[in-house]
């Protein structure tokens, strides 16, 4: 299967791709891709979320972080 860009090489026109593209469409030449065919699967965008188990395990972390620093600062001196 040849590419559109390929095909608009080997035709030699000296329309733009855009034009030439869309007269080959117009034509039948070439298939129509719409948007709503290219977002048949659309890319996620995944944010950082954490689920309420994870968050609670990363506070008790923290505090015990800051615990044992404020006992080792505590017993310093």
């Amino acid at each position: 299967m040849i590419s559109a860009n390929q095909k608009y090489k080997q035709s030699g026109t000296s329309k733009s791709f855009k034009e030439w593209l869309i007269e080959e469409q117009s034509q039948g030449g070439l298939q129509v891709h719409n948007k709503s065919n290219l977002a048949e699967n659309p890319v996620v965008d995944k944010k950082f979320a954490l689920s309420k188990t994870n968050r609670n395990i990363l506070i008790l972390l923290g505090v015990i972080a800051i615990g044992y620093g404020y006992h080792r600062f505590k017993n310093k001196g």
